[in-house]
């Protein structure tokens, strides 16, 4: 068993403390700093980033030969966290506590501890394990949420205000396929510039956005169980990257039927369910989102983009886009 502690704050010294555990070094650029896990130990790395206001992004990309603990155990105050579990699997408890919370691959867990009780992390050996979590100092994050949160009233904002952790928070949610795809997009990208780093920063907060809105009506509603189950997500997901695949092709409910064997009135459930959207404003959502990044990223022109995307109308193309973006398609690729 391999056992890491952390017995500082902020982001900048729970990455030295990680780095001196393992004898290794930090790399920093800027507010983002990163350890790489040595080659005796595993592979991977573990980078987290600070932003104002006391909201950090911590990632965890790591495999590790033995069994790992990563020990946070400071005497103060700790983050209120949501952590979101993007590969393999790993566990949770609070320090002190024999009761551990199993997460699961697209799983994710709000937790905030009580008084100065740690958080405690365990990665399994030889596994490939993948966990996202943003973290908010909560006396700093007051100064940018206190207006705001005091409308609220509910078991979440209270965690999130209690600046002297008087009370523990912990919560199950759902499975994300929003999240997930956030996450794939922030692992995409290298912080090395202003862009990368507001990049990632509107990210976190886009994945804080709807953590906090999943978990509001968790607690609203009172479920004892996430209302998507994993197979559901798991078909989510294979709808989404067969629609991703397909694109060219004119992906549809039948032809997702035929290459998936999910019936046409199960799929438009699943994605009223788990999006609270349908198949088609999907689809038609996807090609509008794809068409901008083409659009700024290729050498392809509007038509081109069009054939792409399994269209076969460019006016209707230029109608949507400039709905959606309030500008024409050929516009938008002649901005700088």
């Amino acid at each position: 068993m391999l056992n890491l502690n952390i017995s500082s704050l902020p982001m900048q010294q729970v990455l030295h403390d990680l780095a001196v555990g393992l004898n290794t070094e930090v790399t920093q650029i800027c507010n983002c700093y990163t350890v790489r896990l040595p080659e005796r130990v595993g592979s991977g790395f573990v980078q987290g980033v600070q932003f104002p206001f006391g909201f950090a992004l911590l990632n965890y990309q790591c495999l590790f030969y033995q069994d790992t603990v990563i020990r946070f155990d400071l005497d103060q105050v700790h983050p209120m966290k949501f952590l979101h579990c993007f590969d393999g699997h790993f566990t949770h408890c609070f320090a002190q506590s024999n009761n551990t919370h199993e997460v699961d691959r697209f799983q994710n867990i709000g937790v905030a501890s009580k008084r100065t009780q740690g958080h405690v992390l365990h990665f399994p050996a030889k596994v490939n394990t993948g966990i996202c979590s943003v973290e908010m100092d909560r006396a700093k994050f007051q100064q940018k949420t206190a207006c705001l949160a005091n409308m609220e009233s509910s078991a979440l904002t209270e965690a999130l205000v209690d600046a002297q952790a008087h009370r523990q928070f912990y919560r199950k949610g759902n499975y994300s396929v929003q999240v997930s795809e956030i996450i794939q997009l922030i692992k995409a990208v290298e912080f090395r510039d202003l862009a990368s780093g507001l990049y990632l920063e509107g990210k976190s907060y886009e994945i804080l956005s709807l953590y906090w809105q999943q978990f509001s009506d968790l607690l609203a509603t009172k479920l004892d169980y996430p209302n998507i189950s994993k197979i559901e997500y798991d078909h989510l997901r294979e709808i989404t990257t067969f629609i991703a695949e397909n694109i060219r092709t004119g992906p549809t409910l039948g032809k997702v039927e035929q290459a998936l064997r999910l019936k046409e009135k199960y799929v438009q459930k699943l994605f009223k369910k788990a999006l609270n959207t349908t198949f088609a404003q999907y689809l038609k959502e996807y090609r509008l989102k794809k068409s901008a990044e083409l659009l700024q990223t290729s050498d392809l022109n509007v038509s081109q983009i069009v054939y792409a995307l399994g269209l076969s109308n460019r006016s209707y193309f230029t109608k949507i886009f400039k709905e959606k973006f309030g500008i024409t398609p050929t516009d938008y690729k002649a901005e700088p």
